[in-house]
């Protein structure tokens, strides 16, 4: 507001090589000093920037580009760039759901997405090292790679799945503890649930009936470096029911975490309505409005907690 002059940009760069790439997330580390990214390839292709100090070096078919590089103008190079998937595919299922996403801290950044690669770079040490049990679907997967890249330590990748689709829709890294938060959609009855401890006494064992919709919103926390989970739950009724709107990805721009008291905010799209969503998630929560309108299969209900 009341600018004279129209921005310009003070620095850019290409990344990507000889087919389409599509920019899907960027993270800055809580210094500032770093960005880090994850780029979509389509489909295998050529030409791409000369790698630095990969965790993966290999591409097969649809995959992403990830890397990091300094926060500055007189920036010229990746600290590392490399590619992350396996000999199957990464990334979309269609162009309702997200490919990947990004967050950070100053010494790793994480990368989430959807594979059908059942040789995920990293996953021998991770809490799922094994793909579901339907390798055709996809699952979601959570890799934490250095800023060095493999000149680092500590590169670990997760499975985060069952037996049908699952994919993820928010990421966001609880600096005081340094778990990982993995938002999404599940249409899998068997994903891995978990709550250990009463973790959080809003958790959901059970996948709603598939019988009008497939989608139940999937919740998991990994401890720091991946090796377990700490809760992981459904979110969900008799309909679909997912992060995002009509129209919208199925899992963007509605999963937001308070660094300060490590409250996480969510809001997600129900079609389900109060009568066959578990009482948990409705009334025990305080809130302003528990009650939602008769479900139909094309009508959203916005919930936010």
């Amino acid at each position: 507001t009341g600018a004279t002059t129209s921005p310009t940009a003070a620095w850019g760069t290409y990344v990507g090589g000889s087919t389409n790439e599509t920019f899907t997330a960027i993270a800055a580390t809580p210094d500032k000093t770093k960005l880090a990214f994850a780029v979509h390839i389509d489909g295998g292709g050529t030409s791409f920037p000369s790698l630095v100090k990969p965790v993966d070096n290999i591409i097969t078919g649809s995959e992403l580009l990830i890397g990091n590089f300094d926060v500055g103008a007189a920036t010229t190079k990746f600290n590392m760039l490399s590619f992350l998937g396996g000999s199957s595919n990464e990334g979309k299922l269609s162009t309702g759901t997200n490919a990947a996403l990004v967050t950070a801290d100053n010494n790793f950044f994480y990368v989430a997405g959807n594979t059908t690669s059942t040789d995920f770079p990293g996953k021998a040490s991770g809490v799922q090292s094994v793909h579901g049990a339907n390798p055709t679907m996809y699952d979601q997967f959570l890799s934490q790679i250095p800023l060095l890249g493999s000149a680092g330590t500590g590169f670990i990748s997760t499975y985060n799945g069952g037996d049908a689709n699952d994919i993820v829709g928010g990421l966001v890294l609880d600096l005081r503890t340094k778990d990982v938060l993995l938002f999404g959609s599940t249409e899998s009855t068997d994903f891995p649930i978990l709550n250990t401890s009463l973790y959080s006494p809003f958790y959901q064992a059970i996948h709603g009936s598939t019988t009008d919709g497939l989608l139940d919103i999937s919740y998991t926390v990994f401890a720091n470096g991946l090796t377990s989970r700490k809760f992981s739950s459904f979110i969900g009724g008799a309909q679909n029911d997912y992060l995002g709107s009509t129209g919208k990805l199925k899992g963007a721009g509605h999963f937001q975490y308070n660094p300060t008291n490590g409250l996480t905010y969510i809001g997600t799209t129900i079609h389900s309505d109060e009568t066959t969503l578990p009482t948990q998630w409705m009334s025990d929560i305080p809130g302003f409005d528990k009650s939602i309108p008769t479900a139909t299969k094309t009508k959203d209900s916005h919930f936010i907690f």
